[in-house]
């Protein structure tokens, strides 16, 4: 990645590290055409973090709605989120990466990529 770099190497801000602010909680990034994972499957609750209000997990599942728009400090109110989903001690967190990739969200994206890991039809056991 350009501009990044590795973990083993020093950088001048944390925010250079290839993985910056991941949660303890094991945390998967989705894009919107991934959503339709069965959530009736979970054997754990998980939180979503969605920058759409119209997304919502059933309960025992719980949803964050990211901050609106891309005013302000958004990284900032991005890392609470993230802090907050965190704290849940759910089975896992999953994102749904938003779906511009220009101007701030690209940085959004960017954050969100550096703290998360790939959904890849699994969830580490918890399916």
């Amino acid at each position: 990645m350009r501009g990044h770099v590795r973990l083993d190497e020093s950088a001048a801000s944390p925010g250079m590290q290839e993985r910056h602010y991941a949660p303890r909680t094991v945390a998967y990034r989705v894009e919107a055409g991934e959503m339709k994972w069965p959530v009736a499957g979970l054997s754990e609750a998980v939180v979503l973090l969605t920058h759409d209000p119209g997304i919502a997990l059933p309960a025992p599942h719980e949803t964050m709605v990211l901050p609106a728009g891309c005013r302000g400090d958004t990284r900032g109110a991005l890392y609470d989120s993230l802090r907050a989903a965190d704290e849940r001690k759910a089975a896992a967190i999953f994102v749904l990466m938003p779906a511009r990739r220009d101007g701030l969200w690209a940085a959004i994206a960017d954050r969100l990529t550096r703290a998360t890991q790939p959904w890849r039809g699994g969830a580490g056991g918890i399916l």
